[in-house]
């Protein structure tokens, strides 16, 4: 860390810490063909945002109810959805490969070579 950086919690230097919208608060019925755009995680890389993904719309009125997710101009987004999206898909995937290996090895049609 550089020399005149110093450590801090969130809570200290962010004026708001905002999460969602979730679940029913925002799903496909209401989006409309123009309006505010809803950012998701497949429209986060990193530190940018990338638009040439298609944007989702919603309401203005439907924007203001979730304001307390917008996200404005400077503000600091953190894909948490796409990090837990990732590490369901992951999961998912080995349980297959244990579904398929477990009784293989179990019943000796496959053998592991003891290293």
């Amino acid at each position: 860390m550089p020399g005149k950086w110093r450590t801090a919690r969130i809570e200290e230097i962010a004026e708001r810490v905002a999460m969602g919208p979730f679940g029913s608060s925002i799903k496909v019925e209401t989006f409309v063909t123009a309006g505010v755009p809803v950012v998701s995680g497949q429209h986060l890389h990193g530190f940018k945002l990338e638009d040439s993904v298609g944007f989702n719309f919603i309401t203005e009125e439907h924007a203001d109810r979730l304001k307390n997710a917008n996200v404005q101009h400077g503000d600091i987004v953190r894909p948490f959805f796409t990090r837990a999206s990732a590490a369901a898909r992951e999961s998912r995937t080995l349980a297959t490969l244990r579904d398929a290996l477990l009784p293989k090895l179990l019943s000796g049609e496959i053998r592991v070579k003891v290293a």
